[in-house]
């Protein structure tokens, strides 16, 4: 019965809270999409909206025309509601936007949606001086920033906003940024932490650990699922460096549209929704994370909390939880709960209060005597440290339940002599250095002439191992162009589909990085993984070979030799420079929403230890959304996985693409992006223009007329794409204006195709070499492992080109 009963309490039970004011204009009333953040002994509420429309089929959406940008006060000692008119420039209303406090005087506002649609995205400060005087600034920020997004999540960590996630337009985001309030004058840095991050998703939650830890937990993926995962991101001061960890365990029941906030090493998580026509069940309506073992703890069936689009705060212990929608109906309460183990709240008595004006009074019945001689003594506190800035620091560092002492934007307080640290959350060491990582990648698998498939099925890297080098690759890949400019002469590779055997003789007969890479560059067009037994091999030596040679071998070689004649000492200096020599774009494979269903999720649950396949899933997907799309060869030479379709006008619009390009949302580039993955040539130079495509609707062909056009207007000599299969492993097209190129044999085991790799060399001459499918065993005990996945109707490949597709593989989108 003691088990019993302590994980009962583990998650506090809320109840409502009786609250005051004076008029109608100071209470918030109902409202949804707003944010409530602790300040200086009170709540700050902020925007939202007060109405919503639904088809009665889903969950209500916001109204935008009913957002605000009002601004309430509530004082958490006298349990009273003011509405505040702030002097300076007001954001302008919004909903769904993010906030967050430094705890004592400053309260920053970014993004949302509008009455006319996104926020732009302008960083706003709300200052509060010790008279409870309030002020908007609005701060002109130089350079990048994070721009106009939504459904983002954002606290402080040290003098830091940090950001991640949301939405724009139709894109999700996954990335991270900080704006130190320190720095003068103000900018906003992109961050690239280290570690297996998030995924990008919208309508997470975050709260900052009494240690600076900022905690990120669940939100909704670009296919609209819920996720249940939490990750925390760490400022190392040793080296300077971000760190994304992942935190064990994960929440029973995923969520979006929810809250998140920290009581001590707590992280309290209230309601949400699993999809749009389901709210949290109450069981798990409120629970809480324990981050000193990585624990998700339920407690008691909660129907107050089952909410969404609600706002919650935590002071001195107390977590407190506002509005929200329930069944399309606006909630204007205002909820409590104490952090104790066991409950030290009881509810109130008699009918909640009426909204409607109250004579101000101080009443307590809503809370234990032991909550309210806490929360007196902390507005004691409050009091003592409300002193102009020249008082000592001994009666600054008043404790503030770990929140980051600031006292205004101008002059910040140092946290590093008041960190705190739990035991789930260590301290994060690059277990493997990358060099030996790298090194062990390729000392295992470049092997052209002795490679075997291993006997054993599981993977020779870890998890930990596929994550730091998926890191190392990617911090590589994001500074590239979106079209890269490369240089001949130079090796480009089509298809491999996880047919790792093939690509190691290719490196046999042509030349492998490990002898010819001082000298020839390697390109590679997409489609790494999915229908063969070895994607895992082929995608991470490509990725070792990339963080090989460009942060081992690209570096000056500096020697300085000593000669003393005749008494004089000459010094002869020798410059050794390896290029950029690995280069890869995205293929169409290169998507969660494809690899997920033709053989990459599958390899990588069978193969990784530990049930972290799925882990491992995401974080090459997340590198392949940073992926090049396409190449330009000493300008004359324009590469691409898929083809120009009917979109693509100039290299200089694909350019201009922003990545991470995410395939499964709808953005602004998203027709050309298609294009350029998916599209294909015509069956033959007799069929011009722009032609339907069997691969499914969304998906062209385009003619010889329209390469032509393409090489003239941006006056290039030739288009080498990849993406179909090709009997003799390339083929031209556009009277030599186009070549395909499949590097892949005998794909699937049902083609008894030819892979090619072609070889451009510095006049820009391309040459075709070619490699034939393995000649059948001689006897039964000499046959290998299939290099491919077995076929089954529900993932047919596509048949080679020139050949009709089967009927039951019509607008399939698989190759």
């Amino acid at each position: 019965m003691a088990s019993a009963n302590w994980w009962q309490y583990e998650a506090p039970n809320f109840v409502t809270l009786e609250i005051f004011f004076e008029t109608h204009d100071d209470f918030p009333g109902p409202r949804c999409g707003h944010t409530l953040t602790a300040l200086n002994g009170c709540l700050i509420l902020f925007g939202g909206t007060t109405a919503a429309e639904s088809d009665g089929t889903s969950m209500p959406e916001l109204r935008l025309q009913s957002v605000t940008n009002s601004v309430h006060r509530f004082d958490v000692f006298s349990q009273t509601w003011t509405r505040v008119f702030p002097d300076g420039e007001p954001p302008s209303p919004r909903a769904l936007h993010a906030a967050a406090s430094n705890g004592t005087t400053m309260l920053a506002i970014q993004g949302g949606l509008g009455r006319d649609g996104p926020c732009s995205g302008e960083l706003y400060i709300l200052e509060m001086n010790f008279n409870n005087e309030f002020r908007w600034q609005r701060l002109d920020v130089q350079g990048l920033n994070p721009g106009p997004r939504f459904g983002h999540a954002m606290s402080f960590a040290y003098h830091r906003v940090i950001i991640f996630g949301g939405k724009r337009e139709h894109m999700l985001l996954g990335d991270t940024w900080a704006f130190d309030t320190t720095w003068r004058p103000a900018v906003w840095e992109r961050l690239y932490p280290y570690g297996s991050g998030p995924i990008p998703r919208m309508y997470s939650s975050a709260s900052t650990r009494d240690d600076n830890i900022f905690m990120l937990c669940g939100g909704r993926d670009c296919n609209g699922s819920p996720l249940g995962d939490a990750f925390g991101l760490e400022f190392r001061r040793d080296d300077g460096r971000w760190v994304w960890i992942p935190v064990a365990g994960v929440d029973a029941t995923c969520r979006f549209q929810h809250s998140a906030v920290f009581v001590g090493p707590r992280l309290h998580v209230v309601g949400g929704v699993l999809s749009p026509t389901r709210l949290i069940d109450a069981e798990a309506a409120a629970v809480v994370l324990n981050t000193t073992n990585g624990e998700w703890l339920g407690g008691y069936p909660q129907y107050l909390v089952q909410r969404y689009g609600h706002a919650s705060a935590s002071y001195a212990g107390l977590v407190y939880v506002h509005g929200g929608l329930r069944e399309g109906e606006f909630l204007c309460d205002l909820l409590v709960s104490d952090d104790g183990i066991i409950p030290q709240l009881v509810p109130s008595q008699g009918p909640q209060p009426a909204i409607q004006p109250f004579v101000l009074r101080r009443m307590s019945r809503s809370l234990s005597e032991s909550t309210m001689d806490r929360l007196a003594n902390l507005h004691i506190g409050v009091a003592q440290v409300q002193q102009p800035i020249g008082v000592n620091s001994n009666e600054r560092n008043v404790n503030r339940g770990g929140l980051v002492r600031q006292l205004s934007l101008d002059r910040f307080e140092d946290p590093r002599g008041r960190l705190m640290r739990y035991s789930s959350l260590p301290p994060v060491t690059i277990k493997v250095v990358i060099k030996d990582l790298v090194q062990k990648v390729i000392s295992t698998l470049l092997k052209p002439q002795s490679w075997e498939p291993p006997a054993s099925r599981e993977f020779f890297l870890s998890y930990d191992e596929v994550a730091e080098l998926c890191s190392a690759a990617k911090k590589i890949i994001i500074q590239e162009p979106t079209v890269l400019q490369l240089n001949a002469p130079i090796k480009v590779f089509g298809d491999l589909h996880g047919q790792f055997g093939d690509l190691m003789r290719l490196f046999h007969e042509y030349g492998s990085p490990s002898t010819d890479i001082s000298y020839i560059d390697y390109l590679f067009l997409g489609d790494y993984v999915d229908r063969g037994k070895h994607s895992l091999e082929t995608v991470v030596l490509l990725l070792a070979l990339k963080a090989s040679y460009l942060s081992i071998f690209w570096f000056y070689v500096m020697t300085y030799i000593f000669i003393v004649q005749s008494s004089k000492m000459h010094v002869s200096l020798v410059q050794v420079e390896y290029p950029k020599s690995i280069h890869l774009i995205r293929g169409n494979h290169e998507s969660c929403e494809v690899n997920l269903n033709y053989g990459f999720q599958a390899e990588c649950l069978e193969r990784i230890l530990d049930r972290k396949g799925s882990g491992a899933f995401s974080l090459v997907n997340d590198l392949f959304n940073h992926l090049p799309l396409a190449a330009l060869i000493q300008k004359k030479i324009f590469c691409v996985h898929g083809g120009i379709g009917s979109s693509v006008q100039s290299v200089e619009q694909i350019d201009k693409i922003q990545r991470p390009v995410y395939m499964g949302c709808q953005y602004e580039s998203a027709r050309v992006v298609k294009d350029l993955l998916w599209s294909d040539p015509t069956e033959n130079d007799g069929f011009l223009g722009v032609r339907g495509n069997a691969r499914g609707p969304t998906i062209v062909s385009f003619g010889p007329d329209v390469v032509k056009a393409f090489c003239e207007r941006n006056k290039l000599d030739m288009i080498i794409r990849a993406h179909e299969c090709v009997m003799d492993g390339f083929e031209r097209f556009a009277g030599g204006k186009l070549i395909t190129v499949f590097s892949a044999t005998n794909y699937c085991g049902a083609v008894q195709n030819a892979g090619a790799i072609l070889v451009i060399g510095r006049d820009l001459l391309v040459v075709p070499k070619l490699i034939h499918p393995l000649p059948p065993p001689i006897s039964p005990e000499d046959t290998p492992d299939k290099a491919w996945l077995e076929l089954d109707s529900e993932r047919p490949p596509s048949p080679a080109r020139g050949h009709p597709k089967p009927i039951f593989e019509i607008g399939s989108t698989s190759s």
